[in-house]
């Protein structure tokens, strides 16, 4: 943003009761070039109805109106828009509420007196916000890059399990044909039924990671996202690697972003395993710990307070002394160019900081290194441990159902797992056949089931018009790939659910009566 030509007008929320200061405020910024985009607000409802319907560049606040104070307004800003710079424009503020207004979030401050300060004010804080979001910008791309990094390393490893789970699903259908008993069959279908997940989970796994999908602020048990790491690692990594780990018992959660730890914790796992080329031990460990005051003597960046703590140690050659001060730093490596680019301590540290958390090193040169990372306890929702029971798959009742899907073989085992639980079934290869079954059946199809990448045109595309046709008619999106409904377009999300594939019988099943069971309840 250059401050002669702003780009775009700059949308600002004014809070002042008074109407002739917030004329003479727009008047100020306009004379000085700036193109602004005025909200007023009166009152403590407008305000903070306004900080909930839109996002602002800009938020200038009176701090005293009839019912409502600068402090109070400054506290709401900074829950639903921290990042929006907060001037206030007053000619009550004095001195220390001003300290103090500074010391919780507002950018500036500037008498009613002095509106000479004020454009200045606005540029610079307008300046500040840019740079914040270019900075959060480039941290995601050096984020991103070494994740993409860490996931190149694992790649060979990746195509070499793969080719393992598959080859027993080749060799298991042959042999299959052959078999002489029942017993000989089911032996044979478990073992080709265990690779299939087994590479199924892996692909799912890598996905989920190198997607990126957010779920800050959830609630997170970090022994299961252990076991799901260490079915990575032990796919991927070399066999003289021995894994193991330690997981205690009635453990407590933390709250964060799922995608961002296991980034820490693949980070850690891949240096433990450049470290230990020959081979060696590497020990995940997760462990409720409650820091006391006491351990202010072991480490002053910890204080007092209950954690789950997550170790990645290792039996490797150890870091130098000379070495260990500069590890978290960006960039810094003791790795050849085309082994790796500095960013996996550093992105490591970023993101336990941004989880209020804190990182224990011990290391000795020649016998291995041990990361610990404390993370806040989130113990007010506790996940649910029990296991549900076995549930009953639902039967169909003659319910015509249209499957829409490129691949013969997936299209023909659908069909036939409907058809075995009491549905009809009819199919389409691609969008366009798609189209076509449905405008013959119109009356009769109860819900659609489409793939989404497809020749001729797309399920998406499809989609949209079978709706046209049908406008509520239920519909389970499948596919390998995560959608979400801002990437949908213009379709119509009320009625719609996502099976991801590779899918199990009993997920497709209960998609499809859920789906139909929507549709027959009453609207309202």
């Amino acid at each position: 943003m250059t401050e002669s030509s702003p780009q775009k007008p700059i949308s600002v929320l004014c809070l002042e009761d008074n109407e002739n200061d917030r004329e003479l405020l727009e008047s100020v910024l306009t004379a000085d070039g700036l193109v602004c985009d005025f909200v007023q607000a009166t009152t403590r409802e407008e305000f903070e109805t306004a900080l909930a319907q839109c996002s602002f560049d800009l938020i200038i606040s009176d701090f005293t109106l009839p019912s409502y104070d600068g402090m109070r307004a400054l506290a709401a800003a900074q829950k639903a828009q921290a990042q929006t710079p907060f001037i206030f424009l007053s000619g009550t503020l004095g001195e220390e509420r001003a300290i103090e207004s500074l010391k919780n979030g507002a950018t500036d401050y500037v008498l009613k007196d002095r509106r000479d300060r004020l454009v200045p004010a606005v540029r610079r804080a307008l300046r500040e916000a840019q740079g914040r979001h270019e900075c959060k910008q480039l941290e995601e791309q050096l984020r991103q890059s070494q994740k993409m990094e860490a996931i190149g390393q694992l790649a060979r490893g990746i195509a070499h399990d793969l080719n393992n789970a598959l080859t027993p699903i080749i060799i298991g259908t042959q042999l299959l044909r052959d078999a002489k008993d029942s017993t000989e069959r089911d032996q044979l279908l478990d073992m080709i039924a265990a690779s299939a997940n087994r590479g199924a989970a892996m692909v799912k796994h890598i996905l989920s990671f190198a997607r990126g999908v957010k779920n800050q602020g959830h609630h997170i048990p970090l022994a299961h996202l252990v076991k799901e790491m260490v079915k990575i690692i032990q796919d991927t990594f070399p066999k003289s690697i021995l894994i193991s780990t330690k997981i205690g018992k009635e453990l407590w959660n933390t709250s964060g972003d799922t995608t961002e730890l296991y980034q820490v914790l693949l980070n850690l796992c891949v240096n433990a395993r450049d470290a230990m080329p020959q081979g060696g031990e590497l020990t995940l460990t997760v462990a409720n710990v409650t820091a006391r005051q006491e351990m202010k003597s072991v480490s002053a960046d910890i204080p007092p307070g209950c954690y789950v703590v997550l170790s990645v140690a290792d039996t490797g050659t150890g870091i130098p002394p000379e070495v260990l001060p500069r590890i978290f730093e960006p960039l810094f490596s003791t790795k050849p160019p085309d082994k790796g680019t500095g960013l996996g301590l550093s992105t490591v540290a970023g993101i336990v900081k941004k989880h209020n958390g804190f990182i224990q090193l011990h290391t000795e040169v020649g016998k291995g290194t041990e990361f610990r990372i404390y993370l806040p306890t989130s113990r007010a929702v506790e996940m649910d441990r029990l296991k549900e029971p076995d549930k009953v798959l639902p039967l169909g009742h003659g319910e015509m159902i249209l499957i829409m899907d490129d691949e013969a073989t997936v299209r023909h085992l659908a069909q036939t797992t409907l058809q075995n639980y009491g549905y009809r079934v009819v199919t389409a290869m691609s969008g366009l056949d798609g189209i076509t079954t449905f405008e013959e059946y119109q009356q009769e199809i109860k819900l659609l089931v489409s793939d989404t990448d497809m020749p001729l045109l797309d399920g998406i595309a499809a989609i949209r018009a079978v709706q046209k046709l049908r406008p509520k008619i239920p519909i389970v999106i499948t596919s390998g790939n995560q959608y979400d409904k801002t990437q949908l377009g213009r379709i119509d999300t009320a009625h719609l659910a996502f099976l991801e594939k590779p899918y199990t019988i009993e997920q497709l099943l209960n998609a499809v009566a859920e789906g139909i069971s929507r549709s027959l309840q009453p609207a309202g």
